[in-house]
């Protein structure tokens, strides 16, 4: 799927975010840079949705098996020149929106997901119990 904009769903990018974007920077930065994935769009458009990339599992906010099933890992091996941590795990438990203005002017576009790996993610998020089905109609997810 592509928007208007040239955006697709399995998008990589990364970014710094802050506080605002509900990101804790670490070591006295302002901001943390993130990877992310793009999944889709909000209904009502200007908005793209995406799941976060993680380099580890932070066993502070994953503290069930219902969550920790929410974290898809990522291989270097699939992923080269992007992630250089073996595995890196998206965390599909929470999806966030960003205006695509914001995205297409402040995020680096680093490259796709894997067709097999795009696959699982979209399969994996249709099927969460932990997201609601009014937040996958929203983002044309069901």
């Amino acid at each position: 799927m592509e928007d208007s904009q040239g955006v697709r769903v399995g998008s990589i990018y990364k970014k710094n975010m802050d506080k605002s974007e509900d990101i804790t920077p670490k070591g006295g930065m302002t901001f943390r840079p993130k990877f992310f994935v793009v999944i889709g769009s909000a209904e009502y458009g200007y908005y793209i949705a995406y799941v976060l990339v993680n380099k580890s599992i932070n066993e502070n906010f994953i503290y069930s098996k219902e969550l920790l099933d929410c974290q898809y890992p990522l291989r270097t091996q699939d992923y080269p020149g992007i992630f250089t941590i073996d595995p890196s795990y998206l965390n599909l438990s929470r999806i966030r929106e960003m205006e695509v203005m914001t995205l297409l002017s402040e995020a680096t576009y680093c490259g796709e997901l894997i067709d097999s790996d795009l696959r699982l993610v979209m399969q994996t998020l249709k099927e969460l119990p932990v997201l609601t089905n009014k937040e996958k109609r929203r983002y044309g997810l069901l």
